[in-house]
């Protein structure tokens, strides 16, 4: 199993060549927001129980532009918000995980979509939740690799010492042996 072995599974042709383009063209047609952030892989301003140099306190500069959940809400087809209210989907994934998963509440952040435009850092950060689900709806032109580190943390926690550990690794020290890019 992929997803149990390498943290991540690739489902290639989930989407439809036609649907992919009608998704496209709704995202690429939303009012969006620029975002220019400098804060911690757990998307903060850190801790200050920990260390100024912690990895805990570790920050990052980062920009992108995104779609929020209310904004494709409120778009024509709502092809986006179908797909994230799609029950057979969520029963899919949960097959998939073996485990029994739940769609996020976060009212703009449930689901959303990166615009990533030359000259933009997208963030490197931790996921709030245990699985994600994304889907890609354009190869970037050069650059733009999703990395993600496999099963780096057992919890969700800011205080997990296995999230810590990743940042000094990967971040602070630049070691990317546990990197893995998803192609």
């Amino acid at each position: 199993n992929a997803l149990r072995d390498g943290g991540v599974m690739i489902l290639r042709g989930f989407a439809v060549p036609p649907g992919l383009e009608r998704l496209k063209k709704e995202v690429a047609g939303s009012p969006f927001n620029e975002s220019e952030q400098h804060y911690t892989p757990w998307q903060d301003q850190g801790d200050a129980k920990y260390p100024e140099r912690h990895p805990r306190n570790f920050k990052m500069d980062s920009s992108a532009s995104f779609v929020g959940r209310k904004t494709l809400e409120r778009a024509n087809e709502r092809l986006g918000m179908s797909i994230f209210e799609d029950e057979r989907l969520l029963d899919f994934l949960s097959n998939v995980t073996g485990r029994r998963l739940y769609r996020s509440r976060d009212e703009n952040g449930s689901i959303y979509a990166y615009r990533i435009h030359r000259g933009h850092r997208p963030p490197w950060h931790f996921d709030e939740s245990p699985y994600t689900a994304i889907i890609y709806l354009q190869n970037s032109e050069s650059g733009g690799e999703f990395e993600l580190v496999p099963w780096s943390r057992s919890s969700t926690s800011k205080d997990d010492v296995e999230g810590h550990g990743v940042v000094e690794q990967v971040l602070m020290k630049g070691d990317t042996s546990r990197v893995r890019q998803v192609v």
